[in-house]
């Protein structure tokens, strides 16, 4: 029970005060929780019928280290485990709203969750493109970019419609840590199924993403390379010394802070690097175990790169 409660933990809203967004609603045999954009549900066996506080719930169960017990007394839902005992605060069921998935279902290859895992670190946050907060499922392949990375990998699925599938469902199933085995898609949501009779809905965003696949397919004839192993030990050394803008210069037989290591800054050996090329240490870092070539010597112009299930592009940085 205790791993089913703790499922629906990510649908609670951070601020508010409408008790649908605050409680979480315990009822035939399942829990569920609704924070206004993301909703989680999860059998549990038990025959109570509650909506218990859900920040005061939240904090019982991380504590709770053994089997749960559960009973209302006086009106509030009280939750034991071993030695641990609280009383929750709860609302009246009726203010808890129906959210349940509707629309077509996908089979969802475990490929599918590993993709999300993968572009992730890619997402971007600028508050001026909406749009980028998140990934954009299309109909053969996902997207993702902070721009200074886009990335496509592919899933296959042969989607019928394109869903911009927000940054914090993503990481909610991150948290849970499995693969969803079915995908569902409807106006405006999608949510995705797991075998025991788990599962996540959310809105989409609506913002329209640019044509990245068409940007990414003038990239495709840049020649490419292997990147050096060495490449990625030698960044992690450089990334303590980097300056606040995080620049990695690339100089043939090493990469460095800035662009004369002789004079001032660090470097570390690497054989195999291009002659020129400056970059963002910390993106270019994020692409350690996805990109296996890339053209870095396409340098000032993006520089594609290719994975075993992927294609994308970095942005240098312009060095004045």
């Amino acid at each position: 029970m205790l791993k089913s409660l703790k499922f629906v933990k990510g649908a609670v809203a951070k601020d508010g005060f409408i008790p649908a967004l605050t409680h979480f609603r315990i009822a035939h045999g399942t829990v569920r929780g609704f924070n206004g954009q993301m909703g989680l549900y999860s059998p549990i066996p038990t025959d109570l019928d509650c909506s218990p506080n859900a920040k005061q719930f939240v904090r019982a169960l991380d504590a709770c280290k053994e089997t749960v017990v559960l009973h209302l007394k006086n009106g509030r839902l009280a939750v034991q485990s071993g030695a641990f005992k609280a009383m929750i605060d709860c609302d009246n069921p009726e203010n808890f709203p129906d959210v349940s998935p509707g629309g077509r279902f996908f089979n969802l290859p475990p490929s599918f969750y590993n993709l999300l895992v993968q572009l992730e670190p890619f997402i971007g946050d600028d508050p001026n493109r909406p749009w980028s907060h998140g990934i954009l499922l299309a109909a053969q392949s996902m997207f993702a970019t902070n721009n200074i990375v886009a990335i496509e990998g592919w899933h296959g699925l042969g989607l019928t419609e394109k869903v911009n599938l927000p940054v914090t469902a993503i990481r909610e199933m991150i948290r849970i840590d499995e693969a969803p085995y079915r995908m569902q898609i409807e106006p405006h949501r999608v949510s995705f199924h797991w075998p025991d009779g788990r599962w996540l809905t959310t809105q989409v965003i609506e913002n329209t993403w640019p044509d990245v696949a068409v940007m990414l397919d003038k990239l495709t004839g840049q020649p490419q390379e292997a990147i050096p192993d060495a490449l990625w030990p030698a960044l992690g050394q450089l990334l303590g010394v980097c300056d606040a803008k995080g620049a990695c210069w690339f100089l043939g037989d090493k990469i460095a802070t800035g662009n004369d290591p002789e004079d001032a800054g660090a470097s570390v050996d690497v054989m195999g690097i291009p002659t020129s090329g400056v970059f963002n240490a910390r993106q270019l870092g994020k692409l350690k175990g996805v990109a296996k070539t890339a053209s870095f010597s396409s340098y000032p112009a993006p520089v594609g790169f290719f994975g075993s299930n992927c294609r994308g592009a970095l942005m240098g940085m312009k060095i004045t």
